[in-house]
């Protein structure tokens, strides 16, 4: 039998977008700031957008059910297979990271902070949708 997609699932996806970036970069936002070049006071003095939560939103949508059709074409199920498969996928954006801060001559520390979130963050979102699968 073949698995459907669990579309809660993947609206799942927003949640665990949202939780990971607060915690992620609750932790590393000094060094985060820093690879950026930004401070406290400037951040402060820019306008305020949700702009950049609306694009967070849409994305965890399209890349938590990019995942999920991958999974039922591969016939990826359980939780295990979903974050292996997941840890494996995370590499794509993360060696983005890394490629385009070097060519863009920003830190290292940058690539890891927003490489590891990328990575971490495709493992999460794998891990649920593949073990929260429809039959």
């Amino acid at each position: 039998m073949q698995t459907k997609i669990n579309y809660l699932a993947v609206v799942s996806c927003v949640v665990i977008n949202m939780l990971l970036g607060i915690v992620w970069y609750g932790a590393f936002a000094e060094p985060w700031m820093a690879g950026n070049g930004l401070t406290e006071e400037r951040i402060k003095s820019m306008p305020a957008s949700n702009t950049p939560y609306i694009i967070s939103i849409l994305g965890a949508l399209i890349v938590g059910y990019v995942i999920a059709n991958l999974f039922k074409r591969m016939g990826i199920s359980g939780w295990l297979d979903g974050a292996k498969t997941g840890a494996a996928l995370g590499l794509i954006p993360m060696v983005g990271y890394f490629t385009n801060n070097a060519f863009s001559m920003r830190s290292t520390d940058l690539s890891w902070i927003d490489g590891g979130y990328s990575w971490v963050l495709v493992v999460l979102y794998s891990t649920v949708i593949g073990g929260w699968q429809r039959k």
